[in-house]
């Protein structure tokens, strides 16, 4: 059949190019919105209701390849040579501070447990190289530990060196000499204007490796080699070594660091075919307002940067977002892949994810539990209770922080902490962290605003200075504060080991939403009218955006927790687990060797032995 739209419709105005739909009779303008209107595309023309299914999903299908193939261009000859290195998530960074028992705030006493023993999820966001073909005699393994550290830290400066993540290599570690008195060692007749001049090209020293690690752990750029006050602390330094040129840096060991990088995003891809990989979809905004989304894929050797790419253009676009996507699947291998984990809840997203699953029917989607753990704090957060508490405590950190003379004191009467705000890397946890410190600094607190010093401020003659000395010395605030903490800070520790652990989520998260609802239960004494309107907001993000059927197979094949007295097969396990199995293979023998391997595994016999003993359910991937 025909696709020409000209079958379709009549000519009825040679000199404006207007077609009369011959269905529905509707005029329009040239013969390209002839082809929409009939194949029922939106966006650029009203869609025909007359016309036969058959013509409309031929020209609908003609239109949309044509557009794919458009798009598919555009994303293949995108260059973004100006995107900022390394993502920034929040002004202030600092380390992750493990957090105190909830019932210890009262007591100000810092038992600290290991929350960690519950909690155990991966942060896999890494990148690989670009590639630059080798030209010089290949480089031996201590000339390429040293490349590889500078070029992994991404010392030099932006224009010279493309900066990288860290990412694990097999090469990569501790130096093989424990001795750190041998790192450093060098000649005491090196002259000031130069370095040894090589002839020939020798193995480097694990001292020429430590310099290296100096050089990129600091960010000092390559150019500091050439210095005269660089060549003078060399000098001073006892022993004889040489240490990698400037031209070394950037030439040759960086050309063997990056096939040695590629060499190891080949054996990553190599595997996923057997072990399966998932996408992950990062999305933020650079300096400059553009929409970047960063793609990565990841499986249990490893993690790999796939591409980055601008959607300013084509955010909102669903068509040419589902053809993107398919794009970047289709280069990872619908077969090899397991999901995709996005970054977004919004609308658009899930219209891109029901496009995309109606051509990939085996790929699950869901939600990163970091996003989604956020989704959970910012809907406590608008409880009233919740609210009334966190706007308190913040109107007493303003006050604060206004008047050096109270910071101070604060400081003074506080030695436990450096700060009553308490910065994080992760900025939606900052305003139940800052909570956390007044808790435990609750004394400390009342004796500043009860003090003599206190009274000869001039700002504690002011109405806001009256208003926070009420705030501190209110029962009912305190009391308030205690149960925000209870209900946040098992969330709050969740998001917070997300972000640092480098433990795989799939095969425990499932288990650690129940054990964060558990401990929320508990820290309520039990009482069901106090702690279930908090279950209740977290069910709800659990149930809409971050539960997969992953999650319940990843539960039920953990052997850490399958063979714990702690695990409940419960109806959403089982289904979730028989939907993976039905979606991710559609051979019915296969099927039936899995339900039969499934049963061993439940009874812990033949090889599944392995798994059920005590003492290795902590070594076994699930």
């Amino acid at each position: 059949m025909s696709t020409e739209a000209c079958d379709f419709g009549t000519l009825v105005d040679p000199k404006h190019r207007k077609y009369q739909c011959k269905y529905c009779s509707k005029v329009v303008t040239s013969l390209t919105r002839l082809k929409f209107h009939l194949g029922g595309i939106h966006g650029e023309v009203i869609p025909c209701p007359e016309v036969p299914a058959g013509v409309r999903e031929m020209l609908r299908n003609e239109l949309l390849q044509k557009r794919f193939g458009k798009v598919i261009k555009d994303f293949e000859e995108l260059n973004l040579p100006t995107l900022p290195l390394k993502r920034n998530r929040c002004e202030s960074p600092s380390k992750i501070v493990k957090q105190e028992s909830i019932q210890t705030h009262c007591s100000g006493t810092s038992t600290n447990p290991n929350p960690e023993t519950h909690f155990t999820f991966a942060n896999n966001v890494k990148e690989s190289a670009f590639p630059i073909r080798q030209v010089d005699p290949p480089l031996n393994e201590a000339q390429k530990c040293t490349g590889r550290f500078f070029y992994g830290t991404g010392v030099n400066s932006p224009s010279k060196i493309v900066k990288q993540e860290s990412i694990q290599t097999p090469c990569s570690g501790t130096p093989t000499n424990p001795n750190p008195e041998t790192h450093f060692t060098f000649a005491n007749n090196v002259k000031d204007s130069a370095f040894l001049i090589r002839q020939v090209d020798p193995p480097l020293s694990e001292a020429q490796k430590c310099i290296g690690r100096f050089f990129y752990e600091t960010g000092v750029d390559f150019e500091t080699a050439k210095s005269p006050s660089f060549q003078k602390m060399i000098k001073s330094i006892n022993g004889s070594v040489e240490i990698p040129t400037y031209h070394e840096l950037k030439g040759r060991i960086l050309q063997e660091a990056v096939k040695e990088m590629q060499d190891y995003t080949s054996h990553i891809k190599n595997v996923w075919a057997a072990t399966g990989c998932s996408i992950l979809l990062d999305g933020w905004v650079d300096s400059k307002g553009r929409k970047l989304l960063i793609i990565l894929v990841d499986c249990p050797s490893g993690t790999i940067f796939h591409q980055c790419a601008d959607i300013s253009s084509i955010e909102n676009d669903v068509v040419k977002m589902e053809a993107f996507l398919r794009k970047v699947i289709e280069e990872v291998g619908v077969d090899n892949l397991v999901q995709i984990v996005s970054y977004s809840t919004s609308s658009f997203i899930d219209d891109v994810v029901k496009r995309v699953n109606e051509k990939c029917k085996t790929v699950f989607w869901t939600v990163s539990a970091s996003h989604c753990i956020e989704l959970m704090l910012r809907k406590l957060e608008t409880m009233n209770d919740v609210k009334e508490i966190l706007g308190k405590a913040k109107s007493i950190t303003q006050f604060v922080y206004s008047h050096d003379n109270v910071l101070k004191l604060l400081r003074d009467f506080c030695p436990s902490v450096d700060e009553l705000m308490k910065p994080s890397k992760i900025r939606s946890i900052v305003p139940f962290l800052t909570l956390e410190n007044m808790v435990m600094e609750k004394g400390n607190l009342q004796r500043i605003f009860l003090s003599s010093l206190w009274k000869t401020l001039e700002c504690a003659r002011t109405g806001d200075g009256q208003r926070v000395v009420d705030l501190v010395g209110d029962k009912t605030f305190w009391e308030g504060a205690l149960m925000v903490l209870k209900a946040t800070i098992p969330l709050v520790n969740v998001l917070k080991l997300i972000n640092s652990s480098n433990k795989p989520q799939i095969g425990s998260i499932y288990d650690t939403i129940d054990q964060v609802k558990e401990t929320i239960k508990s820290e309520f004494k039990n009482k069901k009218s106090q702690y279930v309107k908090f279950w209740e907001a977290i069910d709800e993000i659990w149930n809409k955006h971050l539960h997969s059927p992953l999650h319940a197979a990843g539960y039920f094949l953990n052997p850490s927790i399958f063979y714990s007295s702690d695990f409940y097969d419960d109806a959403e396990v089982s289904c979730g687990l028989c939907c993976c199995i039905v979606r991710m293979t559609a051979d019915s023998g296969v099927q039936d060797l899995i339900i039969m391997q499934i049963e061993q595994y439940r009874m812990g016999k033949g090889l599944f032995g392995v798994g059920s003993k005590d003492a290795q359910l902590e070594n076994i991937d699930p």
